[in-house]
């Protein structure tokens, strides 16, 4: 009974689409887990620390109890410096972009699940032309690169923060003021670095060997890999400044003289795969290009 059904052709066939769900699912899954991640990390990052209560209550129970004893004084008519305006709002828009992107953080694990949500279907084609729909929905709607704009969108409100203490400690001390500024200017520095280099890597690992000679070429293949910083703010980085290079009549002129043209890439994995995929002797090769988000 078992010999005759391997050679059902139907039996072939459902095996067959079972083993294609496998492969797909098993990649969507990949793909939502990466996300859920990315969305909790930045939860995490933005939940309330309990001490931060605790220290707030005593204070305004302390200023309770220091009023109740003191006697009425006259208000005076409150002026705010222009120091204390600008601190202000560096701080408030700060926390309105750090609970915005809390807010769309739980949009997009609630789009998520419902990407993923399992809905039955009378047969294996069904199922996988409905999991073609949302993904080519998915695609159409950028829903990746929403995704991938809520940590920049948190990254520039820890900026706006940092900022606004400077400001306060410029308008305190002097010597903070200088000892804060250098742990900023150097975080701040880290930050920039990581979201550059990934570009000039590309460059050097493209543009740069085709009108080298082959011994530079060759140290390098050799010493030179793949920068990993690949973070959703050094992609823009790379997006625009591929936008520039493209518009550019200068290095265009530049490419045609090397028989070298432009193509679109989406992903930094595609960037990876074109590398390895190029012959290190070819006399022709391409340069990948980003997409327009």
């Amino acid at each position: 009974m078992e010999q005759g059904s391997v050679h059902n052709p139907q039996v072939t066939v459902e095996r067959s689409w079972e083993r294609l769900m496998s492969e797909v699912n098993q990649y969507d899954d990949g793909l939502v887990k990466n996300w859920k991640e990315d969305i909790d990390t930045l939860l995490v990052f933005l939940s309330e620390d309990p001490a931060d209560t605790v220290v707030a209550l005593l204070t305004q129970i302390s200023k309770q109890l220091s009023n109740a004893t003191t006697l009425e004084t006259p208000q005076l008519k409150f002026e705010p410096s222009s120091s204390s305006i600008r601190i202000n709002t560096l701080w408030f828009l700060s926390l309105v972009l750090s609970l915005t992107s809390g807010l769309f953080g739980l949009l997009c694990k609630q789009w998520l699940r419902e990407h993923r949500r399992d809905t039955p279907a009378h047969s294996q084609a069904e199922t996988l032309a409905l999991r073609e729909l949302r993904n080519a929905s998915f695609r159409e709607w950028a829903v990746s690169s929403f995704l991938a704009m809520l940590p920049i969108l948190l990254e520039v409100a820890l900026l706006l923060f940092l900022a606004g203490i400077l400001e306060l400690l410029w308008t305190l001390h002097l010597t903070p003021f200088i000892v804060i500024s250098i742990a900023v200017g150097f975080s701040v520095g880290l930050y920039v670095m990581t979201t550059i280099l990934p570009t000039i890597s590309m460059f050097s690992l493209t543009v740069l060997p085709s009108y080298a000679s082959d011994k530079f070429n060759d140290n390098i293949r050799a010493f030179h890999n793949i920068c990993p910083y690949k973070s959703p703010q050094a992609w823009w980085f790379f997006w625009f400044c591929s936008k520039i290079i493209r518009h550019s009549s200068l290095v265009q002129s530049l490419f045609a003289k090397r028989n070298r043209h432009v193509v679109r890439m989406r992903d930094w994995s595609r960037f990876d795969l074109h590398l390895i995929r190029r012959p290190y002797q070819a006399e022709h090769t391409s340069w990948r290009m980003p997409v327009d988000p």
